[in-house]
């Protein structure tokens, strides 16, 4: 049973202890992202839960002494995002986010370009095929890469920062 699990990654409970484990596909670190970064997610990081500590042959008895368990917490917190450790944590956790805000946020900013300002943010949203959350967390995200500003008069809330270029004799904005 363990050589085929380890060749196969697919774990079946033996048909006498079906309460045991229940059926389950173990991946490697790489198939794990591999697998995120397929269906158009952007990997942030992968995380160890448990990590190496549960090797410690006491490991349930040193997690209820409060010393104990603040050394194997630390080994945890060290040791966690180590891809030559990842493989030794029988949980593995994955932090990712979705690509599609970014194409759209970039879709949507070549529209503000374009507006110059003639229809609010939120219905140029609309107009482009945003709902109206997601074009809120695109101005979210644009705002904090400081690249609109809010305003708060006429039609629309926000502007576009001006870029500037240091030249020879001195700074002119560009565009």
């Amino acid at each position: 049973m363990c050589k085929e699990e380890l060749t196969s990654g697919i774990h079946n409970p033996p048909c006498d202890f079906p309460w045991l484990l229940a059926e389950a596909y173990y991946h490697n670190p790489m198939q794990l992202k591999d697998e995120f970064l397929s269906q158009e997610f952007i990997h942030l990081n992968t995380y160890a839960v448990e990590g190496m500590s549960w090797l410690d042959k006491n490991y349930f008895a040193n997690m209820e002494n409060s010393e104990r368990r603040e050394t194997l917490l630390e080994l945890i917190r060290i040791t966690e995002n180590d891809c030559n450790l990842l493989p030794f944590s029988p949980h593995m956790m994955i932090a990712i986010k979705k690509k599609h805000l970014m194409k759209n946020k970039a879709h949507y900013f070549k529209a503000l370009i374009e507006n110059k300002g003639r229809i609010n943010e939120i219905d140029l949203g609309e107009k482009i095929g945003l709902d109206e959350e997601e074009t809120r967390k695109i101005i979210v995200v644009l705002l904090s890469e400081n690249k609109i500003k809010h305003e708060g008069n006429g039609v629309c809330n926000y502007s576009l920062m001006k870029t500037v270029r240091k030249s020879k004799t001195g700074i002119q904005p560009m565009g």
